[in-house]
């Protein structure tokens, strides 16, 4: 995949960015942002703005109320949310939230498919039974996507490595190059897609390592037809990357009057810096 620079977006520490389209002729920009901050805790919280077909911010954020599903979700400096993914579903639009909670240093979430059309009722149609350890990235034609935390006790996020449910069946996925569970890699898949006329499906991934000084990202594409083997692992190719952009994070792909865009978060994971939008030139 080859990608060029197309615009940033001045909505600065939203995180995990995810955009939505042409959902009754409106479009929207999805994320966490900063909500509060104790102790040096700080809580996150999913916002919405609309935007322009130009990705112009067009309103005031809307923070999206899920205190339906836990009463302290506004005053709990332990709980945040975060948005996995986001489509459009039987004429409503759905979202896959985590909510995580951090109890005593440690971490656990709660995972749910919700359903809205207008971002203000939600219901509720599946809460997903996983292990503690586990992150859900997507759920795509009834299968888990997800990966399993493991060596915590290594650095604060720990190793996280890809683990699916495909057909009921536990798979632990093989790639033919990049990805390796026996280093201490964090593993995140973020979009499941074909075209038409397509044997198989392919996938973006992002992949982080540790670094001299911290940790970066690094975001790949590959196929497969089974979920099981993965084949044409490739980088993605930046053309026309502005230079104070150092590496990419969490990316989402989305169509916008039929052309493919990424945005993804940049060199801080997004905390303190604008997402930005990137034109897919080039998908082989």
């Amino acid at each position: 995949m080859k990608v060029e620079f197309y615009k940033e977006l001045n909505i600065n520490g939203l995180r995990f960015p995810k955009v939505l389209t042409n959902y009754n002729n409106k479009n929207y920009i999805l994320g966490s942002l900063k909500y509060n901050n104790i102790n040096n805790k700080i809580k996150y919280l999913i916002n919405c703005y609309e935007l322009d077909e130009n990705f112009n911010i067009i309103n005031n954020k809307l923070i999206l109320d899920l205190s339906f599903i836990d009463s302290n979700y506004f005053n709990d400096i332990n709980i945040s949310s975060w948005l996995r993914d986001i489509g459009k579903e039987n004429k409503n639009i759905y979202l896959l939230i985590e909510l995580k909670y951090n109890k005593d240093e440690k971490l656990y979430s709660k995972f749910l498919k919700l359903s809205t059309n207008d971002f203000l009722d939600f219901k509720i149609d599946k809460e997903y039974n996983l292990g503690d350890t586990d992150l859900l990235w997507l759920d795509y034609n009834n299968n888990i996507f997800k990966s399993v935390v493991t060596n915590t006790d290594l650095f604060k996020w720990g190793q996280y490595t890809f683990n699916f449910i495909v057909d009921d069946k536990k798979i632990i996925p093989i790639f033919d190059k990049y990805v390796n569970n026996n280093s201490y890699q964090g593993q995140i898949l973020h979009n499941i897609y074909t075209y038409e006329d397509e044997a198989f499906d392919r996938i973006i991934l992002s992949i982080r390592y540790k670094t001299e000084d911290y940790f970066e990202y690094k975001i790949y594409t590959s196929t497969t037809t089974d979920y099981i083997t993965f084949f044409n692992t490739e980088e993605i190719i930046i053309n026309n990357k502005p230079e104070e952009i150092q590496w990419l994070c969490y990316p989402f792909r989305f169509n916008s009057n039929n052309k493919y865009y990424l945005i993804c978060n940049i060199n801080d994971f997004g905390k303190n810096t604008n997402p930005v939008i990137f034109k897919i030139v080039e998908d082989n």
